[in-house]
């Protein structure tokens, strides 16, 4: 899961913006309203949509309005309508898109995603199954700040250590508590994973 959910929504956002404005035209439609309420409201909305996409509460409406407020308070909402309407230069649409999730990481709790992505990588990485009950105490147990550098390093890869030691990042980040709690069952192996990182080996 490497190209990781929050990577298809952003996707998704800019097709959805894209999709709802022409070429070279405002998001509101109107040439002379690049207004940053008339912005906010459409990237709440479209926000919504990616959300029944993906399947998953990336963030809430709140949220979502916070993100694009300090979005469109970095570029201006004329940049960034040209950023999600596709006329923009390809390096100003990086940057209008790398701002956005930044902005998503500061303004989101990402518990719930964080949990989706947990389960599934627990459970090939393990080859267990955990299913709903799992999921469902992840997103009470797991603290924001570790969710956040979750997000952060599927994002941003962030995470310097190889591939297969994603394991002993469980336990860099904290994750151990919160999986040992929800799944007591693999509680050994975590443990393990803790003792190894403690002895540094």
């Amino acid at each position: 899961m490497r190209t990781a959910v929050l990577a298809l929504a952003l996707g998704l956002l800019a097709s959805g913006c894209s999709s709802s404005a022409p070429s070279g035209a405002s998001l509101s439609g109107d040439p002379l309203s690049k207004t940053t309420d008339a912005m906010i409201d459409h990237l709440v909305r479209v926000s919504g949509l990616v959300n029944e996409d993906v399947g998953v509460e990336l963030l809430t409406k709140g949220e979502y309005r916070c993100a694009a407020g300090r979005l469109i308070a970095e570029f201006g909402p004329a940049v960034v309508d040209d950023a999600f309407s596709q006329v923009a230069e390809p390096a100003l649409f990086d940057s209008v898109i790398a701002g956005w999730a930044e902005a998503m990481l500061k303004c989101g709790d990402f518990r719930k995603w964080a949990a989706s992505f947990l389960v599934e990588e627990v459970e090939v990485t393990l080859d267990v199954e955990l299913g709903h009950e799992f999921f469902d105490c992840l997103v009470e147990e797991i603290p924001e700040d570790e969710a956040r550098a979750l997000i952060d390093e599927q994002v941003f890869h962030t995470y310097a250590n190889p591939l297969y030691d994603k394991t002993l990042r469980w336990v860099e980040f904290g994750i151990h508590v919160p999986l040992n709690f929800c799944a007591p069952e693999i509680a050994p192996v975590l443990g393990a994973l803790k003792a190894a990182k403690g002895s540094g080996s």
